[in-house]
């Protein structure tokens, strides 16, 4: 090996760089080192200058180049696992030479220094430069440390971090994993066990699977914490279990603390969800389509509007059973205090406001009446769903047609009338109703909120996603568009975004690759730490309020975070300050992972008690109705002695069917009304006579011997004459 460059051993978190790759004198890459003193946080605490990290990508590109075009090995990892093998005959693996030459501390992680002193005791036979090629390849967040997650190839890391982490999980620490393991290995073969703090590779092999490790290589395992080989391991090789145990307890504790609130938010965002598909399965069954649904029961004054007060209104008006608060929500997803009928149905809205922008092309009208003198030329007052079809295909509008008139039919009279058009006089319709998809303009878009914030997650906080909740609407898209001072296709490109015609865009739509890693950064906190506030205070051990590149990274690695958490940070890492706070991380929070239930459009919670035979307490009977009228059905005439070919306003559904009640749980045994059930002994009151008289109100009670016979009272028995006692 060449000699080590002046002052590398002195400084080794000052990375000496070769003299070709940056064409010109030796120089050095030095980031700054934490004042923390623990050596595994040694790194990047300050802030990197722009200069100073423009040579660093400039050297990391350089070193990547020239692996590339001068190297077999795809990876440093895989030239060293290369040269491992070959030193040690196939018995030296990457994870032996970790804890023997490199990270003899146990501590995660080596710097520099550690990394020189394990190749030179290697005997590693290439040159310096290539020596500091690979360092940069491995660090290539420029931290000035690596961890084995680094040093290794993937399966060898991954194969490392799923052990330790079940270690943590399921012992105490080192001195408890010898016991249990050996402990085992005594009782299943009858042996004697020992109790000192050693365990050899045959007790050590066959115990693992029995306390539940499926990942195999044992026998890497025992020879890699073997490092002095002597073919037994001590609790001193197994230090690392204590990092682990702590991990896995601050993990469980954390998840605790957040469980009961994250149950109820998932809950909550559930039910919502739950109360929408429910809702709308409950109006198509007994109104047929959704917008026939909004002008007959919803929208009574026509303004194409609906207020909170209204909806609970009208829940209680069609006696639909379910949380209307959560319907609330789940139908007012931008807390605008109104809701429309394209949020309640926005294919309905779109059909509808494609007609509207067909006759306002057609014939300009001015109000509905002219689209109905369009329509209607022959002067019928009354058109057929055929001749309404028909009137519309001979003037061009083809487009769903059929389903129009069963819409527009709000009364369900089988004929449209001038009067089921006048919604449009009032109806604003929303622009991107009538456009067409323009992915050059969402492009465009997405340029504009780059140059504006300089990052897509921070142009989408600020200017789109205000509330945190990785949900726009149409009106916040509008407001983002002005501040970015778009001028192109705004409905286009809206379309563009939202092609499930949901209501609403998420960050996926604006920037894929950014939202797959925060939602994967999301889910695993939620599912390891109970939410991000839980997992930060775990993740920033000292409790600084910050993590730097290297702390995140580290955290989560070791905590088993399976994403890429270069891409992950810089995600996050919106001022490009390389430091993330909490106010840069919380909002994730407020994101939903939980999958919406499947809406099931033909059936509804009532529909759905009938066919399954359970019931709520409180439940009416109406509830409890087959879908066909019931025998007696008849039309409810205006007034007495009414034709039947007189105009009614509803009709009468008849009896009800019991046939779809279940047994016990609403139709319960009729109570008896006799003694036994007031009187505690039953046997006695059948022997006595009643003690009671049946005369009127004020007269004396009479002796049971006395008592009238008939169901005659006292003075009515005066009154006729009669006897008052029997005989």
């Amino acid at each position: 090996m060449s000699p080590m460059p002046e002052g590398a051993h002195e400084y080794p978190h000052q990375i000496p760089v070769a003299n070709e790759q940056l064409g010109g004198s030796s120089s050095s890459f030095s980031p700054p080192t934490s004042p923390k003193t623990s050596r595994s946080n040694v790194g990047l605490q300050g802030r990197y200058s722009v200069g100073t990290q423009a040579k660093a990508q400039l050297v990391a590109m350089h070193a990547l180049s020239e692996w590339d075009k001068n190297h077999e090995f795809e990876t440093a990892g895989a030239e060293l696992k290369a040269f491992f093998d070959k030193q040690g005959g196939g018995s030296l693996s990457c994870l032996k030479a970790w804890f023997k030459h490199f990270d003899k501390e146990q501590l995660g992680t080596i710097t520099y220094k550690e990394f020189d002193h394990g190749l030179t005791a290697l005997n590693y036979p290439a040159g310096r430069d290539h020596q500091l090629k690979v360092w940069q390849l491995m660090d290539d967040d420029h931290s000035g440390a690596i961890s084995f997650d680094e040093f290794a190839v993937h399966r060898d890391s991954e194969l490392w971090s799923k052990f330790r982490r079940w270690c943590g999980s399921r012992f105490q620490g080192p001195k408890d994993m010898i016991h249990q393991l050996k402990v085992h290995y005594g009782s299943v073969n009858g042996l004697e066990v020992n109790t000192d703090d050693v365990i050899h590779e045959r007790e050590f092999v066959q115990s693992l699977p029995t306390f539940g490790w499926e990942g195999g290589s044992e026998d890497m395992f025992f020879h890699a914490f073997d490092v002095d080989d002597q073919g037994c391991i001590w609790f001193r090789h197994l230090k690392w279990i204590e990092v682990e145990v702590r991990r896995f307890k601050n993990k469980e504790n954390a998840k605790r603390r957040a469980q009961k609130l994250a149950s109820l938010k998932s809950r909550s965002n559930q039910e919502s969800q739950a109360a929408l598909n429910d809702f709308k399965a409950f109006l198509k069954r007994h109104y047929g389509p959704l917008f026939r649904a909004w002008r007959k029961c919803l929208d009574h004054d026509g303004s194409m509007t609906l207020q909170r007060a209204e909806l609970f209104k009208a829940c209680k008006a069609i006696n639909w059973k379910g949380d209307a608060r959560a319907l609330w929500k789940a139908l007012d997803h931008d807390n605008s205090g109104a809701t429309t009928i394209e949020e309640l149905d926005p294919h309905c809205a779109q059909l509808l406001a494609n007609f509207k922008a067909w006759a306002d092309d057609t014939c300009n009208p001015k109000t509905h009446s002219d689209i109905w003198d369009m329509l209607d030329p022959n002067n019928r007052k009354k058109l057929s769903y055929s001749y309404f079809i028909k009137q519309c295909e001979a003037r061009g509008f083809h487009k769903k047609v059929k389903m129009l008139p069963v819409m527009l039919d709000w009364q369900d009279k089988k004929y449209i009338q001038e009067k089921d058009l006048d919604f449009f006089d009032v109806w604003r319709v929303p622009p991107w109703l009538n456009a067409t998809p323009n992915p050059q303009a969402a492009n465009a878009f997405r340029k504009h909120l780059v140059a504006k914030y300089g990052h897509s997650l921070k142009a989408w906080r600020v200017a789109m996603d205000k509330d945190c909740s990785n949900s726009c609407n149409w009106h916040e898209f509008q407001e983002a568009s002005k501040t970015i001072r778009f001028h192109g296709d705004l409905a286009g490109a809206w379309l563009s975004l939202d092609v499930d015609l949901s209501g609403s865009i998420s960050l996926e739509e604006i920037d894929p690759s950014a939202h797959a890693s925060l939602f994967l950064f999301k889910t695993w906190c939620d599912q390891e730490f109970g939410g991000l506030r839980h997992a930060f205070r775990v993740l920033d051990a000292d409790a600084s309020g910050f993590l730097t590149l290297k702390e995140f990274k580290c955290a989560c690695k070791n905590y088993g975070f399976p994403g890429d958490c270069n891409h992950l940070f810089f995600c996050l890492d919106q001022g490009n300050e390389r430091t993330l706070q909490t106010h840069e991380v919380f909002f994730l929070d407020n994101w939903r992972t939980e999958e919406d239930p499947p809406a099931n459009e033909k059936e509804d919670s009532i529909r759905g008690r009938n066919l399954q035979g359970c019931g709520r307490p409180g439940d009416r009977m109406l509830e409890y109705s087959t879908p066909n009228p019931g025998p007696g059905a008849y039309n409810v005439p205006s007034s007495f002695g009414a034709k039947p070919s007189c105009p009614v306003p509803g009709r009468h559904g008849g009896t009800f069917s019991m046939g779809a009640r279940c047994g016990d749980s609403c139709v319960k045994p009729q109570k008896g009304l006799g003694p036994a059930k007031y009187v505690p002994s039953v046997e006695n009151m059948i022997l006595r006579k009643p003690s009671w008289s049946f005369a009127d109100p004020g007269s004396r009670p009479m002796s049971a011997r006395d008592a009238p016979r008939s169901a005659m009272s006292v003075g009515a028995r005066q009154a006729t004459g009669r006897p008052t006692t029997p005989g």
